[in-house]
């Protein structure tokens, strides 16, 4: 656990109504029972807490968890009550472009079966997409299906053009 958690952990270990939000912060650091493991625990208000985890395959791919743990209130004020897990395969990246950004919300490629959607993420730079599942076997089935990876590869973006998944090239080593 992190200073931040520890101190939120110190802070609310006398009252009752956070044992659920302390519980689910003392993940943080372990591997669960399909081997995921939690990287980050974010407490939340209401005593709500969202868990991130994550699971690498053989093939360099990972699969990311985010499960939201309502809090004690959060049916009280009409938030959803149960606890929810998406799974999500990162499938590739698009350079920026602002038209792409106000007309496209999918990538260039078929939703993955068993997904339920795409989301993405682009903080200031390339959208990077993510096929979201609610099961972990088919996110795994998916992300395994994808081309190996190793972190010296350089991922090409996708591109609007061809219909292909990404292809990848290895990184020029600077030697020449």
């Amino acid at each position: 656990m992190n200073a931040r958690s520890n101190a939120i952990t110190q802070t609310l270990s006398s009252n009752p109504c956070a044992a659920g939000m302390l519980a689910v912060m003392s993940h943080e650091g372990k591997v669960d029972g399909i081997g995921y493991k939690v990287e980050h625990v974010q407490p939340g208000r209401g005593f709500s807490a969202v868990e991130y985890s994550v699971k690498e395959l053989p093939n360099g791919r990972q699969v990311v968890c985010r499960t939201d743990y309502p809090g004690l209130f959060d049916g009280l004020v009409g938030l959803p009550t149960d606890i929810t897990a998406t799974y999500s395969v990162w499938v590739g990246w698009e350079e920026y472009n602002p038209d792409y950004e106000r007309m496209y919300d999918s990538p260039p490629l078929p939703l993955p079966v068993g997904a339920t959607e795409w989301s993405d993420t682009a903080f200031d730079g390339p959208r990077h997409w993510y096929a979201d599942f609610t099961d972990p076997e088919l996110a795994e089935a998916f992300a395994e299906s994808l081309p190996f990876v190793r972190q010296d590869e350089v991922v090409l973006p996708l591109s609007r053009a061809a219909n292909s998944i990404q292809s990848f090239e290895r990184k020029d080593s600077g030697n020449g």
